[in-house]
């Protein structure tokens, strides 16, 4: 192979264009650059090309595959079936181009048995001094739950490290499967970003998104513009047309505890879907809503009995009727039956959220409210018997209020914001659940701002402190529904915020610390989307980074050389619900306490997965959690293994 080094025990290779290889290679291969000049080859059974100009594609259906790389920007789509890699084609490069090149990755395609593909990949990191050449030894004990690092590099020239001039790839004969072992080092500002990878996995989903595994698989499902999508594998959605789903916007919750989610149709009159356990739903009786244009809708446990409650906002029709809130008590599973509702109908909810946010063991709910109007904190008393008292106002957590207006009926109430989302979250790490408040907002200078909430803990009164100025939010009129989730898996919160006016477009905000927040957008590759209330965080595809559904797309994360754990809480049904909503984990990183709390819808009407996601930095573990379940029971599990998927049970504990 002229000018790009050698390639040994392959069969036969000519230039950079073509090459043949055997299937049953057990011999190591190794390539060395000698040159400026850097070829990228693919080695398969049948046949290679190189493009010149811009990345391509090829499939392995049922071929051992071999990429030969001396140089960084290639990818791979890791697939459940074919795998794919795109790639760009020769050009010339100095070595040397990029002074430190830290982060060494390896990509493991293995196999159970001969000729077949175990459904998955792998990706290794190493941090090396210099040098990325070496062997790996893996096993399919460590091939788990770690893939699409380095994809949406394939159109960026990085050039390697001074120290790189060889790489050398190994293949693995072990108990009969074979293994194909990839090197390549790509600098730690490359990785990261967003793809849209919509069209690839099937996905084609407005309205509001709603994240749970229904069929119990280990793949999180979604429910989004009236369609039920089953996640097969992480790499393709597939409408369910036969499962008996509502086609309306809904929220997941396990309100039988008999381990799989049901639904809750919280549009028109409402309704209630069991799920079978057989990938079916049925719908159940449920009593009429006094609103048929909710927007939002919660499951809680409000009396801790165990069993899923639901609380549900009432809307308006414009300029006719303003509907009240209402909650529905399940009786022990079998039946739900309205327990209260709102005094008034002039207040007109947009979203609703829910957590224990002054840690007395009882769930309190937070509603969002349109027109100007304060928001609503109920906050959960008489020991968890439904007593609900508004505590807003006094704990500063209503909007900011300026003048005094009239109102329908006679009403005054002073102007705050439009509301349309919020949602709870421990954005600075003290343990602590603060709330991001997401209003749309016209110019006039007394409709509220977006705000974040600081809750000051037992030593505040778990009052709130409004962290507004100076956070960085940028100003846009129709910020709508908002999403917390950390994306780039350092450890804090990151804000994912919707609008809804042409012209205005979604944004993604980093969150760098101490109540600073940088418009990471275009830096993520995110594009200008379309006005949306979708937005909802989930990890797809079980790689340990938290993907986006917005905008009726699904952008997957590419991920970072951070380390992650991700924890699925799972109550007895006696004591804690079975999906364990309302609990709260807490993992200990130097000075801070990263907290996730289980919850069952957020924003405008939608749900990020149940499943918790923590991001690491660099910690590489064991990690220690602490998980606090609903009545303030505490249970301790220690020695974690990072970079992994955990089922942790309830345990009974002393509170």
């Amino acid at each position: 192979m002229t000018g790009c080094g050698s390639v040994t025990g392959c069969g036969s290779v000519t230039g950079c264009g073509s090459v043949t290889v055997d299937r049953a290679l057990s011999a190591a291969v190794e390539f060395s650059g000698q040159d400026e000049r850097y070829c990228t080859n693919l080695l398969t059974r049948k046949e290679t090309r190189v493009s010149q100009r811009r990345p391509w594609r090829v499939s392995w259906p049922r071929y051992l595959g071999l990429l030969s790389a001396g140089h960084v920007p290639w990818a791979g789509h890791h697939r459940w079936g074919p795998l794919d890699f795109y790639s760009q084609g020769s050009w010339e490069m100095p070595v040397g181009g990029v002074k430190s090149a830290r982060c060494c990755a390896t990509l493991v395609s293995y196999f159970a048995r001969l000729g077949a593909i175990v459904p998955g990949s792998c990706l290794f990191r190493e941090v090396v001094p210099g040098s990325c050449s070496g062997k790996y030894l893996v096993n399919r004990s460590r091939c788990r739950h770690s893939r699409r690092r380095i994809t949406n590099n394939a159109n960026e020239v990085s050039p390697m490290s001074t120290a790189v001039t060889s790489f050398r790839f190994l293949r693995l004969l072990t108990h009969g499967a074979t293994a194909a072992l990839m090197l390549a080092c790509v600098p730690v500002a490359a990785w990261g970003q967003f793809r849209d990878a919509s069209e690839e996995l099937g996905f084609s989903g407005g309205g509001k998104a709603a994240f749970a595994d229904y069929n119990a698989d280990g793949w999180i499902d979604v429910y989004a513009g009236g369609k039920l999508f089953r996640n097969e594998g992480g790499q393709k959605f597939v409408v369910v047309n036969d499962a008996g789903v509502p086609g309306g916007e809904v929220i997941w919750g396990d309100y039988d505890n008999d381990g799989h989610p049901d639904l809750f149709q919280f549009t028109g009159a409402g309704s209630l879907h069991r799920n079978k356990g057989d990938g079916t739903f049925e719908q159940k009786e449920f009593p009429a809503l006094p609103t048929v244009n909710s927007r939002g809708a919660v499951w809680i446990d409000i009396n801790n009995d165990s069993y899923l409650d639901l609380y549900v906002g009432g809307y308006e029709i414009w300029q006719q009727a303003v509907h009240p809130d209402a909650i529905y008590i399940s009786e022990k599973g079998e039946k739900f039956t309205k327990h209260w509702q709102s005094a008034d109908g002039n207040y007109s909810a947009r979203g609703v959220t829910a957590a224990d946010y002054n840690e007395d063991g009882y769930v309190d709910v937070y509603v969002s409210n349109y027109r100007l109007q304060p928001n609503h904190l109920w906050k959960n008393g008489a020991q968890g018997k439904g007593a609900f008292t508004n505590v807003a106002m006094e704990v500063g957590a209503a909007g900011k209020p300026s003048q005094v207006i009239p109102y329908t009926g006679g009403i005054t109430y002073p102007v705050c914001g439009h509301t349309i989302g919020s949602c709870f979250g421990d954005l600075d790490n003290d343990g602590h659940l603060d709330i991001f408040v997401g209003n749309f907002a016209h110019a006039a200078a007394y409709q509220n701002r977006p705000q974040f909430l600081r809750n000051l803990g037992p030593e505040g009164e778990y009052k709130f402190e409004d962290k507004s100025e100076g956070a960085g939010l940028g100003y846009q009129e129709s910020y709508a529904s908002p999403a917390l989730g950390d994306y780039d898996n350092d450890g804090d919160l990151d804000l994912y915020f919707t609008t809804v006016y042409g012209g205005n477009f979604p944004v993604l905000y980093r969150n760098e610390g101490n109540w600073k927040f940088t418009n990471v957008t275009a830096e993520e590759k995110i594009p200008n989307l379309s006005p949306t209330y979708q937005a909802a965080w989930a990890d797809i595809d079980n790689d340990g980074d938290l993907d986006l559904c917005t905008a009726g797309k699904l952008f997957v994360n590419e991920g970072r050389p951070h380390h992650w754990i991700e924890v699925t809480l799972v109550g007895d049904g006696e004591q804690v619900t079975r999906t364990a909503v309302g609990a709260r984990v807490s993992i200990r990183l130097g000075e801070q306490l990263v907290t996730r709390q289980v919850e069952a819808g957020t924003g405008e009407g939608n749900q990020n997965a149940l499943r918790l996601h923590f991001g690491l930095g660099s910690q590489e573990g064991p990690v220690d959690l602490e998980i606090v379940w609903p009545g303030k029971s505490v249970q301790r599990v220690e020695g974690l293994a990072v970079n992994r998927l955990h089922r942790i049970e309830y345990e009974a504990a002393s509170p």
